[in-house]
């Protein structure tokens, strides 16, 4: 087997779970699902059904906190001025929902029809409710941003989805995503049991080695990458990993910080963001 993303033949065996294996490329550093070409859109509205939405219902001041927020503010860092926006695997709506009240024109994908009934109920916005397919726009259709957070980890095909999204995006406009991180804190301290690797729907596990692997075949450039850790995720793994706790008996809240900033930094912070725009002539 080749790699998806450099076609190398170095794969080994990263381990076998129950229902899926995964691999490991030794030359690009991309994780992925053995099968990861035959997984079909079944899998995806099997996981994204109403216990999801009922579980993001639960953490819905999260959401808006740790990630909605976040990313709306790099937007405003990034594009100040307001246009046309498309989500990519919109969820249950919130970072939409932000972008709209900030004064963008939305557009966006979803696979899962109960997630799409959820968003057009609670914030007002109606989904196209599919995966990504670029024939459901307009042949005009073009958008000043386009985001996908945690989406592109789902994809088989990520060269093709990116070059999709890149003939949508105007001349001047930026693509701003997020994936896990396949050598963030939260897989150091779980190992084969990441709560990452444990999810069947995620296909391909990224590092920032295999990122940049992949973005250097599409006709984006990479503007800014960088890794980030949310507080809460860091205190939910230190206190899950016994030794690792014992290890930091009592910390202070700087030191909680300081920790924070040096994951970040090393490019071992739980996500990785990437902003790119179209490579120029």
């Amino acid at each position: 087997m080749l790699c998806p993303i450099c076609h190398s033949e170095n794969i080994q065996t990263f381990y076998k779970y129950d229902n899926f294996t995964l691999l490991h490329c030794q030359k690009c550093d991309l994780i992925f699902r053995e099968d990861y070409h035959s997984v079909t859109k079944d899998l995806i509205t099997e996981v994204y059904d109403e216990n999801w939405i009922t579980m993001r219902e639960k953490y819905t001041k999260n959401i808006f906190l740790e990630h909605a927020s976040f990313n709306i503010t790099l937007l405003n860092i990034f594009t100040p001025k307001k246009g046309e926006l498309l989500e990519v695997g919109a969820g249950t709506g919130e970072f939409l929902y932000l972008a709209q009240a900030a004064g963008w024109n939305v557009t966006g994908f979803e696979p899962s029809l109960p997630t799409c009934s959820y968003v057009q109920e609670k914030y007002n916005i109606k989904l196209i409710n599919s995966l990504w397919d670029k024939s459901k726009l307009t042949d005009d259709c073009m958008f000043d941003i386009i985001t996908f957070w945690h989406v592109l980890e789902h994809l088989a095909q990520p060269l093709q989805f990116l070059e999709e999204v890149a003939s949508v995006l105007s001349p001047q406009g930026l693509i701003f995503f997020s994936i896990p991180n396949k050598n963030s804190f939260t897989n150091k301290i779980y190992g084969y049991s990441s709560p990452l690797y444990l999810e069947a729907d995620h296909l391909f596990h990224y590092s920032l080695k295999s990122l940049i692997t992949l973005i250097k075949q599409t006709p984006l450039d990479a503007l800014a990458l960088f890794s980030r850790e949310e507080v809460c995720r860091l205190f939910q793994d230190l206190k899950a990993h016994e030794e690792l706790s014992k290890s930091w008996q009592n910390p202070t809240f700087p030191e909680m910080m300081a920790l924070q900033a040096q994951l970040q930094s090393k490019f071992a912070g739980h996500e990785l963001f990437c902003i790119a725009h179209k490579k120029q002539p």
